[in-house]
């Protein structure tokens, strides 16, 4: 898990302060408070009057490791997506049995 204060030392310098004040709001949002990354940029956004999402976003994705994302995104997914998915393996497994045994009876013949 990484920290405000981890990923705040990691930025390079920021000349715009409403840039600055954007980054450091939404990296609060996202490692602090748990909002979506979308979600905290946006608000960034506008509490702080930055207008261009794009270098919010850039700023956020140099500080905090695409790890963290993909293991949020695991941890947040619902019980249901996670026994569907299961449930696809399951299915799967089960044809690719099928069509082994499929080619299997076609040259043995």
């Amino acid at each position: 898990m990484i920290s405000k204060d981890k990923a705040k030392s990691k930025l390079p310098f920021i000349e715009d302060k409403n840039l600055y004040q954007a980054v450091d709001l939404a990296l609060w949002l996202i490692l602090e408070k748990n909002r979506s990354f979308k979600s905290a940029v946006s608000i960034a956004s506008s509490k702080r009057g930055y207008k261009v999402k794009a270098h919010i976003e850039k700023h956020i994705r140099d500080v905090i490791p695409p790890e963290f994302f993909l293991a949020r995104q695991s941890q947040n997914a619902p019980p249901e997506a996670k026994a569907e998915t299961a449930s696809r393996m399951r299915a799967y497994a089960n044809m690719e049995k099928q069509n082994k045994q499929h080619i299997d009876d076609i040259t043995e013949s």
